[in-house]
Order: structure tokens, then C-alpha cells, then sequence
């Protein structure tokens, strides 16, 4: 049973109390470090815009979301993709396949909106999860990769 060794009658040993309170923090840091650094647990994975365009070439079953503005989506956007600004993205969880492969993208690593998006999906129980890194759509669009 853990948090009852070395209680005894009510009495704890004070050696342990410290040791327990130690690898908390410890466990506490851990977490944090993993949050601020914007790993989200490894949950998701940066691919380069070539990456992307070789998975959306490759007839697996995919999901591109691209988590810019309605605004900027409007003016152009990887065809097919999904619309779900990243202001939005908690709201719009149950619009999104869990069963799929998932790529989600903005205006490149820079930007940091893929990132939150990725770290939201993660913390909703995704899993499996790309984001699209370089210069983002803006990349994809000078390669000559599929918009619309």
C-alpha cells in the first residue's frame, strides 16, 4: 500500500516522509520540464514538409488540420485540410479522428500554433500525432504541393 510504510499507530518515520516528499518534487519537475519544453510527452513528432507530402501521397488514411486562422485558411490551404484554428481546437475535439494519422501544420515551427494545438490533442488522449515543421504552409506552397 503505498504512502503506509513506515506508519505505525499513527507514527511516521520522519526519514521517510522527507524521502516521499523528495521524489514528489522530483516527479513534479519531471512533468513540468516535459510541458515547458513543449514535448507533451513525446506524444507527437515534427516531420519536415517533405515528410508530410511523402504521407499525403501515401494512401494511408490521414488527416491534415491546419490550425491558422479562418482567415489565412481561406486565402489558401493543403488541399483537403481540415479548417480548426487553434483557438478552436479544444472545442472541436469530437471533429477529429482519433482512428486516423494526423498532421497538423501553420506557418511553420516558428509560429508555435501547431505545437499548442498537438500538446491539446495530446492532453484529449491523441496519440500518433505529426506536426508539420520548416516554413509550414508556406513551404508546402513553394514546393508546389497541392492547395486550394
Amino acid at each position: 500500500m503505498a504512502g503506509c510504510s513506515g506508519a505505525i499507530n499513527g507514527q511516521v518515520n520522519s526519514s521517510e516522509t522527507s524521502s516521499a516528499k523528495q521524489e514528489t518534487t522530483a516527479q513534479e519537475s519531471d512533468s513540468k520540464s516535459l510541458s515547458e519544453t513543449g514535448d507533451a510527452q513525446k506524444e507527437y513528432k515534427e516531420i519536415s514538409v517533405d515528410e508530410a507530402y511523402k504521407l499525403y501521397n501515401s494512401g494511408n488514411d490521414y488527416v491534415f488540420i491546419d490550425v491558422r486562422s479562418e482567415e489565412a485558411y481561406a486565402e489558401g490551404h493543403i488541399k483537403g485540410a481540415l479548417s480548426i484554428p487553434v483557438t478552436e481546437i479544444r472545442s472541436s475535439i469530437n471533429e477529429i479522428p482519433k482512428d486516423k494519422i494526423i498532421i497538423i501544420y501553420c506557418n511553420g515551427t516558428g509560429c508555435g500554433t501547431s505545437q499548442m494545438a498537438a500538446e491539446a490533442l495530446v492532453q484529449n488522449g491523441f496519440t500518433g500525432l505529426y506536426i508539420m515543421g520548416g516554413l509550414g504552409i508556406l513551404e508546402w506552397t513553394n514546393k508546389g504541393y497541392p492547395v486550394e
